[in-house]
């Protein structure tokens, strides 16, 4: 499984699990602490990426939302 693979699976897994999203919002706006809680929580789902990962995908939605609400 590809880390953009791992990503989606573990998207699936925050939209349906209540406890993680809880989790992953103690990071408020902390960005760096928010790829770690899903790189952690990921690896005890069994999936495999990064937080580099994590920020790409992150950049990726805020400049599509960009593109699509401003510009």
């Amino acid at each position: 499984m590809t880390p953009a693979e791992a990503l989606a699976v573990f998207g699936e897994h925050a939209g349906t699990d209540e406890a993680l999203r809880t989790r992953l919002a103690t990071a408020g706006a902390d960005h760096a602490r928010f790829a770690t809680l899903c790189v952690e929580a990921g690896r005890e789902r069994g999936l495999a990426f990064t937080e580099g990962d994590v920020r790409e995908l992150l950049q990726c939605r805020h400049i599509f939302w960009l593109q699509r609400h401003i510009l």
